[in-house]
């Protein structure tokens, strides 16, 4: 259990820290579906744990976000984390 635990708490850590990095004028960023509901599974692969499936994130910004710049971000954070879908909704 501390090994998902910790692997949950530095997927959300990479995907705060990329994120920020990459958009300007974020006012938050909200984790919902599965796992913003506490509802999500982390499974072990061989000696490793993953996601059972994605996350959802929304990003609450002061303005939108080009479709460009959300997909890109999506793609960086999957392959980062090491995970099939990092799906990104946005909200202004």
């Amino acid at each position: 259990m501390v090994d998902q635990l910790f692997l949950f708490k530095n997927h959300m850590q990479k995907i705060i820290a990329v994120t920020n990095s990459k958009i300007q004028d974020i006012r938050s960023i909200i984790l919902y579906g599965g796992f913003g509901r506490n509802e999500g599974s982390i499974i072990e692969v061989g000696d490793s744990y993953i996601p059972y499936n994605d996350y959802d994130v929304l990003l609450v910004v002061n303005n939108k976000v080009p479709s460009k710049i959300v997909s890109d971000l999506r793609i960086q954070l999957a392959r980062d984390i090491g995970i099939r879908w990092v799906d990104i909704s946005q909200k202004s």
